[in-house]
């Protein structure tokens, strides 16, 4: 079953941002396996992140378990350095009842990623 994770990480939102921007363009394409989409909101104490994973053996902690091979050290390498790490978060996992993708999201995607 997907589940999607939600991790809370604390601080300054606006340096967290910039924080995940940077952790995300130094590991573009090499997600942890089973990771689908990633959300980024910026909340009043930091920022919100919601990983949707293909299924809950995936999300025992999606950027930690990062560990497992070569590629993916360097998953949790980027993270730790970004400052995204287990100390600064809290993580919630939500079993995915229904998932819908509108037409339009990979254009939303890209005007997105083209606006940061």
């Amino acid at each position: 079953m997907p589940v999607l994770v939600q991790y809370d990480a604390f601080g300054d939102t606006n340096e967290l941002l910039v924080r995940y921007d940077a952790t995300g363009k130094e590991i573009e394409g090499e997600h942890p396996p089973g990771v689908l989409a990633t959300i980024c909101v910026p909340t009043a104490d930091g920022i919100r992140v919601f990983v949707l994973m293909e299924s809950d053996d995936n999300a025992g902690h999606a950027l930690t378990a990062a560990t497992e091979a070569n590629r993916q050290s360097r998953v949790r390498d980027a993270v730790h350095r970004g400052g995204l790490v287990p100390e600064q978060r809290t993580t919630n996992v939500m079993p995915v009842y229904a998932l819908s993708i509108h037409e339009d999201a990979p254009a939303l995607v890209e005007r997105m990623a083209a606006e940061r």
